[in-house]
This record gives C-alpha cells, sequence and structure tokens, in this order.
C-alpha cells in the first residue's frame, strides 16, 4: 500500500490526477487572494470605490448616483450596511472573495479543466495571480469582469448541455456586468460564441418519421436569439427597478453625463485613451519577439538528446532572471512590462487556436474566443492602457495551457511531450513572477520591493481597522482623521481629490460630485 501510494507521486502520469494535489491546489487558489489583503490601505482607487459603496443609499435619488456602475456600488453598498465594522479591510476582503469564486466555477464548469485537474489548477493560480499581481480590492472594474465570467459559464453551460435557460441567464449576466460598469455593454460581443462552438445535432423526427437534422447554423441563431432576449429582459427589469424607486431618470441623466464628460479633457479623453492603447499594443509587439526567443531556446533545452539537467539549468536561470527583473521597484505597478509579456505569449496562441491552426476541443476554442473578446472589453475605457487585459487571462491562461494536453500541437508526432513541459513551465513562471511582482508592490502606497516588509504597522483610525502599513503612513492617517472629525462639517472646505478614503474614513459626504480631482480641476474649484 505504501509502495503504490509512493509511486503515484513518481509517476507523472498518476501525479497530474492525484487527488491529494487536486485538494491542495484548490486550497492555494483560496488562500492566494488572502495572502496580501490586510496590508496597504491605499487612500485612492481603493478609498474612492470603498466611498462610493458607502454612500450609495444615500446617493442613489441625488445627482450624486454612480450611473457609471450602479450594480457594483449597489453589491458595495449591501457590503457596507452588513458589514461596516471591517471598514476598507472588508472591501479588501470582498474583492478576494469575488476573485476566489471567479476562478473556481470556470474550473469545476468546463469538462476539459476537470479532465486535467493538476494542470488546469496550476494554470488557473498562474492566471489568478496575474490578475491580482497590482491590487485586489473591490471596484467596479472585478465585479463587472466577475460577471462577464459567469456569461461565459452559463453560455457554455447552455450549449453542452442544450439548456436554454442557461442562455437566457447569460443573456442577463452580460446586462449585469454593463451595469456594473458602462464600458462593459460591449461585452454583448459574447454573443457571438454559439456561431463558433460544434456539437452534434441530435435528428428530430417528422410527422412522416423521417428523420431530420436542424441546421447548425439556425441553431446558432436561435441560442443567439435567446442571449439577446436574456440580455434585453435585464435590462426591462432594471429599468422597471429604476421607475418604481423614482431612481430611472437620475440614473439616465448621470450616464448621459459621463459621455459628454468623456469628449473632454483628462486621461479619459478619447484622445489619450488610444494614445496609451496604441503605446501598449506596439510594447507587447515588442515582448511578444523576447517570448519567441524564449521559446526556441526552451525547445533545445528540453531536447530528448539534451541531458535532463540542461533543462533544470535554463528553468533555474530563467527564474533568476525574472526575480532580478522584477526586483526592480521602477518597473513596478501600472507600466510594469508583465503586462506585456503575458499578453505576448497568450494572446498569440489563444488566436491560433480560435483560427484552428491549433487543434483542440470546441470548448476550449469557444472559451479562447470568449477571452478575446474579454481582452477588448476589459480594457477600452480605462485609462491604464492594457493593463486590465489581465482579467481575461483567467480564461485565456488555463485554456491555452490545457490545450496543449488535448493535442493541439499533434502534428507535431514525438514533440507533444516537449510542448507540454513549455506550457507548464510559463503557467509556473507566470505564478512566480505574479507573485514576485505583488510581493514587491503595495499599491499606491510604496515603490520599494521589501517596503512589505516594514508593512507592520497597525492602524488605531477604526474604519482602517485590520489593516497594517509603514509607520509614516500610518502616523499621518491616524493624525489627520481625528482632526478632520473636530471640524464642523457645514463649514468643512477640505476636497481630498488625491485621496478620497479620507471622507470614507471620516464617514463624511463629499460635497462635491467630482471627488476624484487632479491638479486642474482643484484650482477650478
Amino acid at each position: 500500500m505504501r509502495s503504490e501510494r509512493t509511486s503515484s507521486f513518481v509517476d507523472p502520469h498518476a501525479f497530474l490526477n492525484n487527488r491529494v494535489v487536486v485538494r491542495v491546489l484548490l486550497v492555494l487558489t483560496v488562500l492566494n487572494p488572502l495572502v496580501f489583503i490586510w496590508q496597504g490601505g491605499d487612500l485612492t482607487d481603493t478609498g474612492f470605490h470603498a466611498l462610493r459603496a458607502q454612500n450609495f443609499f444615500a446617493d442613489v435619488h441625488t445627482e450624486m448616483i454612480p450611473a457609471d456602475a450602479v450594480l457594483s456600488y449597489f453589491i458595495g453598498g449591501l457590503w457596507w450596511q452588513v458589514f461596516p465594522g471591517l471598514g476598507l479591510f472588508g472591501f479588501h476582503l470582498l474583492g478576494a472573495i469575488v476573485t476566489i469564486i471567479g476562478t473556481l466555477v470556470p474550473f469545476f464548469a468546463l469538462k476539459e479543466l476537470r479532465e486535467h485537474p493538476v494542470i488546469s489548477l496550476v494554470a488557473l493560480l498562474a492566471a489568478q495571480a496575474f490578475s491580482i499581481r497590482t491590487n485586489l480590492s473591490f471596484g467596479y472594474d472585478l465585479i463587472s469582469m466577475f460577471f462577464q465570467y459567469m456569461a461565459v459559464v452559463f453560455m457554455y453551460r447552455g450549449m453542452a448541455h442544450r439548456k436554454a435557460s442557461f442562455l437566457f441567464m447569460a443573456g442577463g449576466l452580460i446586462t449585469a456586468a454593463a451595469l456594473a460598469r458602462i464600458p462593459s455593454i460591449l461585452a454583448l460581443g459574447l454573443i457571438v460564441l454559439p456561431l463558433v462552438w460544434k456539437d452534434e445535432m441530435k435528428p428530430s423526427h417528422t410527422n412522416d418519421g423521417n428523420a431530420m437534422k436542424t441546421s447548425a447554423l439556425v441553431v446558432a441563431f436561435r441560442r443567439m436569439a435567446l442571449i439577446l432576449i436574456g440580455s434585453a429582459s435585464a435590462f426591462l427589469l432594471a429599468a422597471a427597478i429604476g421607475q418604481a424607486t423614482g431612481t430611472l431618470h437620475v440614473y439616465l441623466d448621470g450616464v448621459a453625463d459621463l459621455f459628454t464628460s468623456s469628449q473632454q479633457g483628462g486621461s479619459h479623453n478619447k484622445g489619450a485613451l488610444f494614445t496609451r492603447y496604441f503605446d501598449d499594443a506596439v510594447l507587447t509587439v515588442e515582448w511578444l519577439g523576447l517570448a519567441l526567443l524564449w521559446m526556441v531556446v526552451a525547445w533545445f533545452a528540453f531536447d530528448h538528446r539534451v541531458p535532463r539537467w540542461a533543462g533544470l539549468v535554463f528553468i533555474g536561470m530563467t527564474s533568476v532572471v525574472l526575480f532580478i527583473w522584477l526586483a526592480d521597484s521602477d518597473a513596478l505597478g501600472y507600466r510594469h512590462p508583465l503586462k506585456y509579456l503575458v499578453l505576448a505569449i497568450y494572446g498569440p496562441w489563444s488566436v491560433l487556436l480560435v483560427t484552428g491552426a491549433l487543434k483542440t476541443s470546441s470548448a476550449l476554442r469557444t472559451m479562447a474566443v470568449a477571452g478575446l473578446i474579454l481582452i477588448f472589453t476589459g480594457f477600452l475605457g480605462s485609462n491604464t492602457g492594457l493593463l486590465k487585459t489581465k482579467h481575461a487571462m483567467l480564461f485565456l491562461i488555463p485554456i491555452c495551457t490545457v490545450s496543449v494536453w488535448y493535442g493541439a500541437t499533434n502534428g507535431l508526432g514525438d514533440n507533444l511531450r516537449k510542448w507540454k513541459r513549455i506550457a507548464l513551465l510559463m503557467a509556473g513562471l507566470v505564478f512566480m513572477s505574479s507573485f514576485v511582482a505583488r510581493f514587491g508592490f503595495v499599491y499606491h502606497a510604496s515603490k520599494g520591493f521589501l517596503d512589505r516588509l516594514s508593512f507592520t504597522h497597525a492602524y488605531e483610525t477604526p474604519l482602517m481597522f485590520g489593516i497594517h502599513s509603514s509607520k509614516e503612513r500610518v502616523a499621518f492617517v491616524d493624525e489627520i482623521v481625528p482632526s478632520i472629525v473636530e471640524t464642523d462639517p457645514e463649514r468643512e472646505l477640505f476636497v481630498y481629490g488625491r485621496a478620497p478614503a479620507l471622507y470614507f474614513l471620516t464617514e463624511r459626504k463629499p460635497f462635491i460630485k467630482e471627488v476624484w480631482l487632479g491638479g486642474t480641476s482643484i484650482r477650478q474649484i
């Protein structure tokens, strides 16, 4: 008995399906998002989202309604009503919960992922780490992408099991994604997935008993119609709720204001956005060249004619280079090249799956299409360039990795084993590099690689309960918050444009709608 158990870990085929290994990886996908949520205390983006959630039910009937993400802040507002004592830490926790669910649902939904559980979970863990490497907290991007994940999963289940109700629900979830973040209305592009899906049409019978097969194209359009009906029904339901609560006209006015302001100056005007997108796209192509060079070296390092130690040396050297690169504090944050490198690897790989250049299952090909669509719905409307393509990687990294185990490189014969090693190594390196990046970068709180080690000081401010940061940052917040509380709210003249969390921490409503202010806006006031 003992020898059998030992051999299951030694034999690579048994190892890849060992129940203990699968359970360990499942636990890691749950723990990974929770690792650093007790550190940071970001006063900018995190505080901004927390403030809007805190005031949602007070603002919903006024022009202060967050029309750009009303469903996200409704969810955040409910969370705040139930767990107000958790303060800012509670919104870190909410972000972690959403991430954990979003990671595990695709794994349990897709048969192809469950058939290779260890490979799938390693890739999912890598994708999860990559998506949270700079920040993890509640916000409209995270909530909107969660609904898009769920929409794709319901669509897949509806097509795989011929369940019309699932397709209808998928349409409703696409609408939910749009209500959670206005630019995500483009997620309606997911409606094309039935055209990609290939399944066997079961013959139906006519009145005279003759078998008749329904055209695959007709079935696809029927499915698309169900998705569209589900989406339209959800919009009508949301409008009815808005009308019944007297908030619909306020919301529509807010949406109109969004599109008006987008034409003005600032980092979200069209010119600035597309300039950032173009620059990031050029850099992604450049990093693609480096990725291809690495794959050529890996190809020879894993050749059967080369000693095994050569592959281990190659892995070690790659890891050391990555660590040195990621330890550079100047490279961390929004513009870290890691976002270009991962997109450069898994973007073209997904295109090869979609076009059929690499053969794989219908489900994996359909998920690859979904991932490519999510890439575009994720970054559009964002002033961080292609940073938010990271959310789509929760689909693309596992789909690409598992596709190799489905024989995507069958035409290469004996080289399939080599491709499997390279694919698994890529996923492992993405996890390692993403975790190191997250360890070395505390979102909007530090820039030094080892700063996180000094983030051991607890705040005395009640709504910063459970969060630890640097000694200087804690002293600043613990000193300024009581000073603000002591001022008369009726005579308050402070504008916390660069630190909206100060409104949240003092539980004071902003006296202007645009709480996220730069230097120009402050001078205009």
